[in-house]
């Protein structure tokens, strides 16, 4: 059959489309005969490209008959001026409404991006909209989506398509799948460039199903596009609007800390509605704390509260947030503390909750307690009721973050053994001291210093610790106070004696001078026994600072001493500085032994407390008191003057009391005192005296006379000294 001609004069005025559709289809015309008369159109006014357009689409039988005709108008009105262009897009919308407009949106993605940029303002003006390209959009993201196209360098999941994409756009877009990310692009660009924000696209797509906003998003990040960019067009929404959002975007791959980045400097109903999302969402309330730890400046960050608030809201599990403690920071314990305190929260439940997290948290509690400054003494109490156990590691915190170690020793002094314990471990663990304990327990008056000790002993410091702590680090500042406390716990004297002593001599002397101090019977020297010393020490002595002591050796402290000299309570005479205990129980004082001991409290004056150790080491493991005299026992009789009342006292152990056959180690020393121990000292010069000054008669009544030639020496040396 032979093809009609077309007609030269075609009536572009028909306002009917119907009509002018027929007008159209009277003659048989091809594509490129109607893009002839499209052309002829627009040369006569723009009015006639709107006419011929509805005309040429209300007469079209067939989809693909729309596709194929509407994209020949398309392509050739891309030369058109833009008045004839805005005349075609609008009479494709008034035709064929949100088809159509997804037709120009189509196209327009596969121009070049220039060619788009233009078409894109065009459509705008001629009653497409934001919505529109959102939805073009959406089946985009749909095929990207069930494709499994990336673009090099983005990220976020890409899952099946879902939705009811439009057939022939889809159809359409996954002809030419292979360059989807170029259209996509295309169409941002085009959108942006007309003066259109992403956020705009959100504007009407509120009421859109997770699957259709996930093709969105999915499209937009594929494009090169943040989720800042457009998320903000969501910030109006209702909340069940945005839970859809933000499960769109959980399946397109977005991480909690995403969404919240774009929140957290928004107001708190933003922040409030996207949390209640995420939640909503099966969102760990771990994820969120843990974006907001990066996000504040520090622990009193208004941040905090509003993330708490907003979680209460959500009607989440607060005490999940708890939890989350776990792997913190010091730094999270003081946000989540401060917040949870500000919002009202009881801190019971928050202290009860992180009994099930271990010690790790409770240290991090107690240093973020002191830092911002809470009631420590609150704390204690609940866990001196709930769990002991965790006492110690609070206290560290506290102390790490630099309270006051009297504020945690003070408090704990007025506690049970255990928890006094517990507390005192804690300060040994950051490196305080005993003495420094002691220190900060003297500003405190109601210190409990028996707790203290007893308590020490349960955490396995020993005797010879506290008193270190005593005599080194704090230089018998706290003697009184400690003693006593061990007086009240029923410390053994003869135990403090052997620690004083493994401390040193000098210690053991202070502490000996200490317990005759505790005794109340002691006294100067009478006249008589001042001369005595004064023939044998001169006045290398101070006499008005020698005293004597009057206690029974069972006395407790008296017992000690001599059983730590001698193992036996014998009423041996023994001195501490300046202080000579001898038993004055039978009313008598020996003259003899009253020299021995006033050669210690010489030597005290000459050397200090360390002659008390070394006299102590002559008797247990040295030469002991025999400087070389003969010891025997066989030898006759003797009366020996005793005391100021002309008593005698009978002896056959001469060597002891007189030092018989001692001349020849005397001459062999030349003089020299310092060859003979503390002990001998003492002996040499007491056997001078008895022989010098004192009446020594046999059985009979004779005077017995004896040599101290060999003696003179040295007692000449103390003399002078």
């Amino acid at each position: 059959m032979k093809k009609k001609a077309v007609k030269a004069n075609l009536d572009f005025q028909l306002e009917n489309p119907k009509q002018m559709g027929k007008a159209i289809r009277a003659d048989y015309l091809a594509l490129k005969d109607i893009n002839k008369q499209f052309k002829n159109a627009e040369a006569k006014s723009t009015k006639s490209v709107y006419n011929f357009t509805r005309g040429l689409i209300n007469s079209q039988k067939s989809k693909d008959q729309f596709i194929t005709e509407t994209k020949n108008l398309f392509d050739t009105s891309v030369k058109f001026k833009p008045a004839s262009r805005k005349k075609m897009i609008q009479a494709v919308i008034d035709e064929s409404g949100s088809a159509g407009s997804l037709f120009l949106v189509q196209n327009i993605s596969s121009l070049k991006k220039k060619d788009a940029r233009v078409y894109m303002k065009d459509f705008l003006k001629s009653g497409g909209g934001s919505g529109d390209v959102a939805n073009w959009l959406n089946y985009a993201g749909q095929v990207l989506r069930k494709n499994n196209i990336k673009a090099t360098g983005t990220a976020g999941a890409v899952v099946d398509a879902l939705g009811d994409a439009a057939e022939w756009v889809v159809d359409t877009i996954e002809d030419g799948v292979d360059a989807i990310l170029e259209a996509v692009d295309a169409i941002i660009d085009a959108f942006t460039d007309a003066g259109q924000a992403l956020v705009n696209l959100f504007e009407t797509v509120a009421e859109w199903t997770a699957e259709q906003l996930g093709n969105l998003l999915a499209a937009l990040i594929e494009g090169g596009r943040q989720l800042i960019d457009f998320v903000g067009g969501t910030f109006a929404w209702a909340y069940d609007a945005v839970s859809t959002f933000i499960q769109a975007a959980f399946d397109v791959g977005f991480a909690i800390a995403d969404l919240l980045e774009t929140v957290v400097s928004e107001s708190y109903w933003v922040l409030r509605r996207f949390v209640n999302g995420i939640i909503e969402n099966l969102g760990p309330i771990g994820d969120i704390l843990d974006f907001i730890l990066t996000q504040v400046e520090d622990a009193t960050s208004e941040l905090w509260r509003r993330t708490l608030l907003a979680l209460r809201f959500a009607e989440a599990n607060l005490l999940e947030a708890v939890d989350w403690l776990a792997d913190q920071t010091a730094a999270a314990v003081e946000g989540l503390l401060i917040a949870w305190e500000s919002i009202g929260e009881s801190l019971i439940s928050f202290y009860e909750a992180a009994l099930e997290l271990g010690a790790e948290v409770w240290r991090l509690i107690g240093e973020a307690t002191a830092t911002i400054g809470n009631s420590i003494y609150y704390v204690y109490n609940f866990l001196t009721t709930s769990a002991v156990d965790f006492i110690f590691d609070f206290t560290r915190g506290l102390l790490d973050a630099g309270m006051a170690l009297l504020d945690v020793v003070g408090w704990a002094v007025q506690q049970s053994i255990e928890i006094a314990g517990e507390i005192i471990r804690a300060a040994l663990d950051v490196g305080e001291t005993i003495g420094n304990m002691f220190i900060a327990m003297a500003n405190d008056p109601s210190a409990a210093w028996e707790t203290f000790v007893e308590a020490a002993f349960e955490i396995g410091q020993t005797l010879d610790d506290l008193l270190e702590a005593v005599f080194v680090e704090t230089a018998q500042e706290f003697l009184d106070e400690v003693m006593e406390a061990l007086d009240e716990i029923g410390t053994a004297y003869q135990d403090i004696l052997e620690a004083s002593l493994r401390l040193g001599g000098a210690f053991l002397a202070d502490m000996i001078a200490y317990l005759f101090n505790l005794l109340g019977s002691y006294r100067g020297l009478t006249d008589e026994e001042r001369a005595d010393a004064q023939l044998v020490f001169g006045n290398s002595l101070d006499y008005d600072l020698v005293f004597l002591s009057n206690e029974d050796p069972l006395n407790a402290i008296i017992f000690a001493i001599q059983d730590l000299f001698s193992g036996n309570p014998d009423s041996r005479a023994f001195v501490t500085g300046n202080l000579i205990n001898l038993d004055e129980s039978d009313g008598t004082w020996d003259r003899a032994t009253l020299i021995h001991e006033l050669t210690h409290v010489w030597q005290h004056r000459e050397i200090g407390g360390i002659y008390m150790a070394n006299a102590i080491l002559a008797q247990a493991v040295g030469a002991g008191y025999n400087y070389g005299y003969s010891a025997s026992t066989s030898d006759p009789t003797l009366n020996v003057e005793s005391d100021y009342d002309g008593n005698t006292m009978e002896t056959t152990r001469h060597g002891s009391d007189i030092g018989l056959n001692g001349e020849t180690a005397l001459n062999d020393a030349r003089g020299d005192f310092n060859v003979f121990n503390e002990e001998q000292q003492g002996q040499i010069l007491m056997h001078w005296f008895v022989r010098t000054q004192l009446e020594v008669t046999d059985t009979v009544g004779v005077v017995q006379n004896f040599d101290a030639t060999a003696w003179d020496p040295y007692q000449q040396f103390v003399f002078n000294s």
